[in-house]
Parts: C-alpha cells; sequence; structure tokens
C-alpha cells in the first residue's frame, strides 16, 4: 500500500479535476437592438392590468386607460442556454437614452399640442409600483427581454377629446424610433 499523504494528495487533485470538468460553460450575454415601438390602449382591468380592449366608443375616464408599449426586440448574437447556474445578461447595442410622447390635442394648459407628454407618464408591469422614465429606460428598455410595459397618465387631461399619440425613442447612435399613431379619445 502506498504512502496514505500522497494518496490523499492525488485523491485531491483528481477531484479539483473532476469538478473543474462538471462546471457549466460560463454564461454569454444577449446583444439585441429595439427595432420598432408601439402603444397599444388597454383598459385597466384589476387584476390583470391593461388585458382588456380599449374602446374609444366606450368614452371611459382616462384614469382607465394604460398603454401597453410594445417593443420588438430581435437577438443579435450571443446567448445559450438558461438555467439556474447561468442567469445571461440582456444588453441593448443602441441603447435608448430618452422619450416623447406626442399629441396632436391639447391635454391641459400645461402640456399644448405637440408638447411632450412624457412627464405626465408613469412606467409599470403588472402591479401598481410605478418607475421612472430613468429607470424603465435603464432596467428594462435597454437591460431585459421583457418586450412589453405599461404606460399610464399621472395626470387626467382638462377636455374630452380624441389625442392622435406617437412615441418617439431617442438611441445612442442618433436615431429616432417612432410608434405608429395611436388614436384614443381622453376623458377628464
Amino acid at each position: 500500500m502506498g504512502n496514505p499523504a500522497k494518496l490523499l494528495r492525488l485523491y485531491g487533485v483528481l477531484m479539483i479535476v473532476f469538478l473543474l470538468s462538471c462546471e457549466p460553460p460560463p454564461c454569454e450575454d444577449f446583444f439585441y437592438e429595439v427595432t420598432a415601438v408601439e402603444l397599444i390602449p388597454r383598459k385597466v382591468d384589476q387584476p390583470t392590468i391593461g388585458h382588456a380592449l380599449w374602446r374609444n366608443e366606450d368614452q371611459l375616464p382616462t384614469g382607465s386607460l394604460v398603454f401597453r408599449l410594445e417593443m420588438f426586440k430581435p437577438i443579435q448574437s450571443g446567448g445559450g442556454a438558461m438555467s439556474d447556474e447561468c442567469r445571461p445578461k440582456f444588453i441593448n447595442t443602441n441603447p435608448a437614452i430618452g422619450l416623447k410622447l406626442i399629441s396632436n390635442k391639447d391635454f391641459n394648459s400645461k402640456y399644448p399640442a405637440g408638447s411632450n407628454l412624457i412627464e405626465n407618464i408613469s412606467f409599470s408591469l403588472f402591479d401598481s409600483r410605478k418607475i421612472s422614465e430613468k429607470a424603465f429606460l435603464e432596467s428594462q428598455f435597454n437591460q431585459t427581454n421583457w418586450n412589453y410595459y405599461y404606460l399610464g397618465f399621472k395626470n387626467l387631461p382638462d377636455t374630452k377629446d380624441l389625442h392622435s399619440l406617437i412615441l418617439s425613442v431617442s438611441l445612442s447612435d442618433g436615431a429616432e424610433l417612432k410608434s405608429p399613431a395611436t388614436e384614443v379619445l381622453l376623458t377628464p
């Protein structure tokens, strides 16, 4: 029988080699670029916020309206199998740096037609927790694979009117994405 100390060292080296060979491959980050955005009006319908259809003919108050912001995020490269050991990052290769929400009609005296309504918007996912535009851009638009989010007005309009809204996203390369115009009846 051999030297027990040498056998113990040999066993330790073999265990290390075995453990290293069983290690999962390193996680690869996913790289994507947002190619389009769209605003889809939805009616707040607790507990499934934002899943009911918004119909202008129902003439609901604006407080019952949320917009489902669809973000088309095709993966450009990277990634692999996800598991409990591998949680890759999702990275927008052309990050958004700002948002504008423009209406063709006066919202109220603070927001005349053509002004940016984005400071009057709150951002949320499924629940009532709201985040800022900056937090939305940093954590949701630029660093996740979630392809939708909800936007809602913080304040109500002064008068009832049919608004045509366009969301504009400023990108870090100087380009701008614009949503198709979305017509919604906004009521106080």
